[in-house]
């Protein structure tokens, strides 16, 4: 049978064509967020339903918890997608949907575990992006619709990479979209794990910044919370926010707090402001000594008169 003869008779069965793919898989991926995450009555257990039964089972523990909820997804994404795909009719589709659908609720449920506010729109973005690893803190504006096309572009990557000696013309085999969504499970997982819990941390850490320049707090208080901001950004791999407290906690134990709250940024203005503050402290105290020295006097020439 020649090319020719192949090229008419269409795609092999169980292939699909490539475009076709991509805008399945959009569909598929808007489709599903909404009862992925809010569930379905009676049928599909909630987000938050779903996260506050796995902190009760792991005694409040966040990182048990998504541990737990990431070897789960594992354990059954590929057991539950090869049980619809035998089913007559269903198989082709179920392919791919399951493992998408198990993907974003596992996705979906960490963020929830992290704190995040999975109806959130920017939060729905990002938990797409975590489907194919992308760093969604490089990604401009979060719009569902142009980010569901960049994420179904991405996963048509990794299928064709992956399934290069078995295509034909454009066409990809389904069994490599069901293998590539499956294996990728654990990774998926992982990387929404260190996402969320990095932009966990960020938060977390700018609220301690916030204290720290905003409350009356003494020394040993602030440098506590920087110590502890700190660490928090390192876990958010933010490396201004690092050198920012690095620098606060330098000019606390240099210069103490209450200079520093006058030295925005240790610049020269900053420093002479700072410098006549504490000029006028001090004429203001000597003042205050005269003014009490003149009174002691007075009371006590006015004491001798009566006498």
């Amino acid at each position: 049978m020649s090319n020719i003869d192949q090229d008419e008779e269409g795609p092999p069965e169980g292939d699909v064509d490539e475009e076709v793919l991509e805008k399945c898989l959009e569909q598929i991926l808007s489709a599903l967020m909404t009862p992925a995450i809010d569930g379905v009555y009676a049928v599909v257990e909630a987000t938050k339903v779903r996260r506050n039964r796995y902190l009760e089972k792991h005694s409040g523990d966040v990182e048990s918890a998504v541990s737990a909820a990431i070897e789960y997804n594992a354990n059954m994404s590929r057991l539950k997608t090869l049980l619809v795909s035998l089913v007559p009719g269903v198989g082709v589709p179920g392919s791919l949907i399951v493992p998408v659908w198990n993907q974003i609720r596992t996705v979906a449920l960490i963020a929830c575990l992290y704190g995040f506010d999975v109806s959130d729109s920017d939060v729905q973005c990002d938990i797409l992006l975590c489907l194919v690893e992308a760093d969604a803190r490089k990604v401009g504006r979060k719009v569902m619709g142009e980010v569901g096309r960049k994420v179904a572009r991405e996963l048509i990557k990794k299928v064709t990479s992956r399934a290069t000696a078995r295509l034909i013309s454009k066409f990809i085999p389904f069994g490599a979209m069901y293998d590539v969504l499956t294996d990728s499970s654990v990774g998926v997982g992982k990387h929404a794990q260190k996402y969320f819990r990095a932009q966990a941390s960020t938060s977390e850490g700018s609220l301690m910044l916030q204290r720290v320049e905003k409350e009356s707090l003494d020394d040993d208080q602030k440098l506590d919370l920087l110590s502890k901001a700190h660490k928090l950004f390192e876990l958010g791999e933010e490396p201004e926010l690092i050198a920012k407290v690095e620098k606060l906690q330098h000019n606390i134990r240099e210069f103490g707090s209450d200079i520093r709250t006058q030295i925005p940024g240790k610049s020269i203005f900053g420093l002479l402001q700072a410098f006549v503050s504490l000029i006028f402290q001090f004429l203001n105290s000597i003042l205050q000594l005269v003014l009490l020295a003149l009174k002691s006097v007075y009371w006590m020439f006015a004491g001798n008169r009566e006498e």
